[in-house]
């Protein structure tokens, strides 16, 4: 498996096992800093998280490079929009934390891409 790939399968991993908490137990946000309103968006929005780790792990296993480029530029911009919000004081601090996995993983997967297009 590529470094790219493995970024992508801890990326699914995470997202996978995050959307499936959300969706099963959407009040433990108060854990992390969250007030948990509106339950049942919480749980739609935890499913389709889960989706998207699905959507991850299967390229991992496939080694979709197009995917891995493609999900960078997604999820350095879902860590910009959340720091924005905080900016425009939209959220409190604590959201940009939730970007923290998103930009680290994507950091990982263009060194991996990198890696892979030097060989």
């Amino acid at each position: 498996m590529t470094t790219a790939a493995r970024s992508a399968l801890v990326h699914g991993t995470y997202a996978l096992v995050g959307g499936l908490s959300l969706l099963v137990y959407p009040n433990e946000l108060t854990m992390i800093g969250f007030d948990p309103q509106g339950d049942l968006w919480l749980r739609v929005f935890g499913l389709e998280v889960a989706v998207l780790g699905f959507f991850y792990l299967r390229a991992a296993q496939q080694e979709n490079t197009n995917f891995f480029k493609a999900s960078v530029y997604g999820r350095l911009s879902f860590t910009l929009i959340l720091f924005i919000m905080v900016v425009l004081d939209l959220a409190k601090i604590n959201l940009v934390l939730l970007g923290v996995p998103d930009f680290l993983t994507a950091i990982w997967t263009t060194i991996g891409l990198r890696n892979a297009s030097t060989k």
